[in-house]
């Protein structure tokens, strides 16, 4: 267990909800030390059979084969109750070394025990290693996909006449009609709020049936943009030429895990060909985006598109300039991810921008609020 009074820079850590997924099975080279809270290890994660085989708690270290060795970890992660920890990245290691010598080297001294223990390699604390198991999937990969995306099994219920029905629309693009499952908004029950202010519902996720996309040219929009797209239609067509025969994205009772992300990457891959300020429209995607990749627990995928929402926003916030009716929720998501990516200065700075806002509403500036005093708990609980 590793002594966590050393820490001098508190803006490296992040804050994880009760539930939450903080590493997956897989690749990372990201390690993490405990702060405050207990973790669980699990095999087989959300899985049939799936087992819980050890508790960590404040001090301890986890992820760490992947940050040293490129190992691909055999085990999930998850916050067992609210929960701070320390996220190390390999290609930062060299500056977290510099700006905390005591708690790098309480870090050493943690794995070379390990080392010693288990005569071979570093594993999860107290964990023996076991065989990792790899997918293969013989079906070639979507383009659009990016080379760490990977084989996810999402909880979709197509057959949900409760929450779900057909919806007609017609493309602007190539101007084909088509039908697409939609989910009546009217029926959801609101479960649980999340600290980042994601809702859940009971029985159904609507974020997986928000993407439309058209079968017959693959344009594809979030809803409230796609009737309107405002750049030259005949580029984007082009564009689609090259991928519309890569993959077929289903919107009926057959729809799966690969069309509900194959729809977010078309339209990703639509936005600066058809849309003047995509940048604020790939923002919402990758926020979107991200989440789907927490549902099925990969951290690494998940952070990656926090990464790029960030970048996109943050681009449009500086240099397209944001509508004052706007800002205010901007200012929140730009918090929320820099919150996520446990850059805790920045995060407070746009939360205290969206309390002042004049422009905003009660609802968004009591979350910041809530939020600024979120980040002074952490950085209390790091003296």
């Amino acid at each position: 267990m590793i002594n966590i009074g050393t820490i001098k820079n508190i803006s490296r850590v992040k804050k994880c909800t009760r539930g939450s997924v903080i590493t997956g099975e897989g690749l990372t080279n990201i390690m993490f030390i405990i702060l405050k809270g207990d973790v669980g290890v699990y095999k087989d994660y959300r899985l049939p059979g799936a087992e819980m085989i050890r508790t960590l708690g404040s001090g301890d270290v986890f992820a760490d084969p992947g940050l040293l060795q490129d190992k691909k970890a055999a085990y999930t992660t998850a916050a067992l109750s609210e929960a701070i920890v320390i996220p190390i990245e390999r290609a930062s290691f060299h500056e977290f070394v510099q700006e905390e010598p005591s708690l790098a080297f309480e870090i050493i001294k943690e794995l070379s025990l390990r080392l010693e223990q288990t005569g071979t390699s570093c594993t999860e604390p107290g964990v023996l290693p076991v065989e990792e198991k790899v997918h293969h999937d013989n079906k070639a990969k979507f383009m659009l996909f990016p080379e760490e995306h990977g084989n996810y099994t999402l909880p979709l219920n197509n057959n949900d006449t409760a929450h779900l029905m057909k919806r007609s629309h017609t493309c602007p693009i190539c101007k084909g009609d088509f039908e697409a499952l939609s989910v009546k908004s009217s029926k959801l029950v609101l479960a649980s709020t999340d600290a980042d202010m994601r809702s859940r519902y009971k029985d159904i996720e609507p974020l997986y049936y928000e993407v439309l996309t058209c079968p017959h040219c693959l344009f594809s929009a979030l809803p409230d943009v796609f009737e309107n797209p405002d750049k030259s239609k005949q580029e984007i067509m082009r564009e689609l030429e090259s991928v519309k025969n890569a993959v077929i994205v289903r919107q009926d009772a057959g729809k799966d895990t690969e069309s509900v992300f194959a729809g977010f990457y078309l339209a990703l891959f639509c936005a600066p060909f058809s849309f003047s300020k995509h940048q604020l429209i790939a923002g919402k995607l990758l926020y979107k985006l991200s989440r789907v990749y927490q549902d099925v627990g990969d951290e690494f995928m998940e952070n990656q598109t926090v990464v790029k929402a960030l970048e996109n926003y943050l681009y449009a916030y500086e240099q397209i300039g944001i509508p004052d009716a706007q800002e205010q929720q901007i200012c929140v998501l730009i918090g929320e991810l820099y919150f996520k990516l446990g850059d805790l200065k920045n995060a407070a700075s746009f939360f205290f921008k969206a309390k002042t806002s004049h422009s905003g509403t009660p609802v968004l500036k009591n979350h910041a609020d809530n939020r600024v005093y979120d980040i002074r708990e952490m950085a209390a609980a790091c003296r």
